[in-house]
């Protein structure tokens, strides 16, 4: 997980984003150090003056007792085409 999302912070300019919003990606990585390399790849893309990080995580009860789906393959989005919503 940690190595596609590595790879997209990468190729972002730095310093020049005022908000990075990273949404479940932290429940996904192995361990702390892959935590702490993402966070510094954003931290590097962000506005020096003005830069911020929201990170939205979940806690393990959620897998545990599948409170919450993350799969895309509903019949609903067969459908779907990027930006048709």
């Amino acid at each position: 997980m940690a190595e596609p999302f590595q790879r997209a912070l990468n190729r972002l300019p730095g310093k020049n984003y005022s908000l990075i919003l990273s949404s479940i990606v932290f429940m996904e990585m192995k361990s702390i150090k892959e935590m702490v390399k993402s966070l510094n790849g954003m931290k590097r893309a962000l506005n020096p003056e003005n830069g911020k990080i929201i990170l939205l995580t979940t806690t393990p009860e959620a897998y545990r007792h599948n409170w919450i789906n993350y799969h895309g393959a509903h019949p609903g989005n067969q459908e779907k085409k990027a930006g048709n919503g």
